[in-house]
């Protein structure tokens, strides 16, 4: 029986080999992704710049291509917006704005909310008073800014 076993457990091992070969081989097919003829006729209309170079796109950017073409025409012109807005920031204000976002991202998410509620009641302020902020905050202890949040808050409403 303990002879039997071995024997057993090795046609185990080569039928598990079999299937993991079998299953590897398929893959690639699994991963080829969405073909150019399979896309819909709008998809193909808002992708035709990438039609040549499609079969060898990689499919996490296929992805991103195909996310892109899906979205509504004024969808796409706000993107396009956003990011010629973003471009004509300065690479060094780029880099501070980054840097910012990730310390936000990093914060626990009490405080994210607190500083999503603060930030939207800064916005509902005049933009005169948004400038004043803006210019005298950095130049404020803590005992002055909270005498200032007070004033603008009996002024403007509660954050």
């Amino acid at each position: 029986m303990s002879s039997s076993m071995p024997s057993a457990r090795r046609w185990l091992l080569k039928q598990l080999l079999r299937i993991t070969l079998v299953l590897a081989s398929l893959t690639p097919l699994a991963w080829a992704g969405t073909s150019w003829e399979q896309l819909g006729e709008s998809e193909q209309t808002v992708l035709a710049p990438h039609q040549q170079t499609w079969s060898n796109l990689s499919e996490p950017k296929r992805k991103v291509l195909l996310r892109w073409a899906r979205l509504t025409p004024s969808e796409r012109q706000s993107i396009r917006e956003r990011r010629r807005q973003w471009l004509a920031i300065p690479a060094a204000r780029q880099r501070k704005i980054i840097i910012k976002l990730q310390r936000y991202k990093r914060m626990p998410v009490e405080e994210r909310i607190r500083a999503k509620r603060w930030w939207r009641w800064v916005k509902q302020l005049p933009e005169q008073e948004r400038r004043r902020l803006h210019q005298q905050w950095p130049r404020m202890n803590d005992a002055q800014r909270n005498r200032y949040i007070q004033r603008l808050e009996k002024e403007y409403g509660q954050y």
